[in-house]
């Protein structure tokens, strides 16, 4: 596995939507979610299996959009008009189902209950990776993400070394500060994304959000902002996630063109997705590489962990892993998919927004614990005990 990277926020880049944490606790729809840090409570779960045993029906997230919105109703015009797609399909197919996590053996709790214990009791952690650097403690937003899940998933990651997961999971609590994972807005990001570079529409068969890299739709040049957008897309990617789903499928084309990014950009996105987004990748498939691609990616291979590498296939058939019906046309489903930016990047923060505040209530009604079930936060079930 390679070195962490260090990374800053890019020069410029706006602030997060901050809302007055004496008045509004949770962010809206279109922006940041941002949670009153004035009433924070530390709590605690002991919880030994994970709450996806529960028998509550799965809520998903709903696919109806807000249709007072003009941009969202002229589009649904438009679909029944012309027969194409141009907003996201809201939640996975009946059928398709996320794969469970096996149950934890005692000493699996007994570790999960050991690194829930020190992250905790922990007063305070470094705003960033100099040395010396100052520490606060966990904000409320902070909390929140450091689900039971979040949690398993460090330890599943470092094959249950518990001092390698607290060493890991307090590395990516000081990137994420310093990266600035919760600040990067929508209105800074969305130049990015104008040309449909990247994209989220349906889902796979096993209920993992599908997120496709367009290589032929780049539009900007190298920058810490390309680096920046891709983890804002893997945080929408999260933000859709259904009940009992904790990974994402990447579905790479370049059939119609496009060139791999640099190296440079390429092993920090790298070093990112291995060290701060452990046991998130289900799947990635990635077709029709040109041979000039196919020798990029015999040169990055290598840095790429043998888990990971084991997730991903080259020139599949995206058929044998998506449903036709939430698949694009030129990967051979039935979506006539169409990407116009205003109306899909309306829909996109429609959806996540929506989600996020759902999330969020959960989190707040349920007192604010640490290592609450994200089952239960995504409206799938019971809490945390």
């Amino acid at each position: 596995m390679s070195e962490p990277v260090t990374v800053t926020a890019a020069p410029g880049a706006p602030n997060p939507d901050i809302l007055d944490e004496k008045i509004a606790p949770i962010a809206d729809s279109t922006s940041n979610t941002v949670i009153d840090e004035k009433t924070s409570t530390a709590a605690s779960s002991t919880s030994t299996s994970p709450s996806t045993t529960s028998s509550t029906p799965v809520k998903t997230i709903p696919e109806q959009v807000i249709e007072e919105n003009p941009i969202i109703r002229d589009a649904l015009k438009k679909e029944a008009e012309t027969g194409k797609r141009y907003t996201l399909f809201g939640k996975p197919l009946p059928e398709a189902q996320p794969l469970p996590q096996p149950e934890l053996t005692a000493e699996q709790t007994e570790k999960y209950e050991k690194l829930l214990a020190h992250i905790t009791s922990t007063d305070a952690f470094p705003t960033s990776s100099q040395k010396n650097a100052p520490k606060e403690p966990l904000a409320d937003h902070e909390r929140m993400w450091l689900t039971k899940e979040c949690f398993l998933r460090y330890l599943r990651a470092t094959k249950w070394d518990l001092p390698a997961a607290i060493k890991r999971l307090e590395g990516t609590l000081v990137w994420r500060r310093e990266f600035g994972v919760d600040k990067i807005t929508r209105d800074y990001i969305s130049i990015e994304n104008e040309t449909g570079k990247q994209w989220l529409l349906g889902y796979d068969k096993n209920a993992r959000p599908c997120l496709s890299l367009n290589p032929i739709n780049q539009n900007t040049d190298p920058s810490h902002r390309q680096v920046e957008h891709l983890v804002y897309m893997l945080e929408r990617a999260i933000d859709l996630m259904p009940p009992g789903q904790e990974t994402l499928a990447l579905l790479i084309d370049f059939a119609s063109g496009g060139k791999a990014p640099g190296m440079s950009i390429a092993k920090e996105v790298l070093s990112i997705l291995q060290n701060h987004y452990p046991e998130r990748l289900g799947k990635a498939l990635v077709n029709n590489v040109p041979w000039l691609v196919n020798t990029f990616f015999k040169l990055i291979m290598p840095f790429v962990d043998a888990h990971t590498r084991s997730k991903v296939g080259f020139n599949c058939d995206v058929r044998e892993f998506v449903p036709l019906d939430q698949l694009e046309k030129r990967l051979g489903g039935n979506v006539d998919f169409k990407y116009e930016h205003s109306i899909y990047w309306t829909h996109l923060h429609e959806l996540t927004g929506r989600s996020k505040k759902e999330h969020v209530d959960r989190w707040i009604a349920n007192g604010k614990k640490t290592g609450e079930s994200e089952f239960f936060l995504r409206g799938g079930g019971q809490p945390s005990a």
